[in-house]
């Protein structure tokens, strides 16, 4: 099942690379929530689409939402993901990482053991090891 999951996921990662970045339509969190939506069929973050269109915006969002990791574990646990200790293929996270470009990412979803793919304003990065994931959710 990882395996498939894994190629599943690098597929939805491949076909994201070509979608324009857009805050409050495709940005870290929605590219999370959108692979959530791609797995169930169902959109825990469909609240917040087009509720704002800046970086400043978001950032209110986020902020009277709660911050990050409480507005991604709500979409994620809306669409019956469960918090994991363990990130496998599939699973989304919030991360501490930085681009080579200096970009700060937040959300990731596991390509495989140790692969993470995270969506920047310049597009999406495959990260590897160096990655740290804060807080996971998966399908189990």
């Amino acid at each position: 099942m990882a395996e498939i999951l894994s190629a599943r996921a690098a597929a939805f990662a491949d076909a994201a690379a070509a979608r324009p970045f857009r805050y409050g339509r495709f940005d870290c969190a929605l590219f999370a929530a959108d692979w959530g939506r791609e797995l169930t069929g169902l959109d825990g973050a469909a609240d917040l689409r087009g509720r704002y269109r800046t970086a400043l915006g978001c950032a209110r969002v986020l902020k009277r939402e709660g911050g990050l990791t409480a507005v991604v574990a709500r979409c994620a646990t809306t669409i019956g993901f469960v918090a994991v200790s363990s990130p496998c293929a599939g699973d989304v996270a919030v991360i501490a990482a930085r681009t080579p470009a200096g970009d700060d990412l937040a959300c990731a979803l596991a390509l495989a053991a140790g692969r993470w793919a995270a969506l920047s304003t310049r597009g999406v990065c495959v990260l590897g090891a160096h990655t740290h994931a804060l807080h996971v959710w998966g399908l189990r």
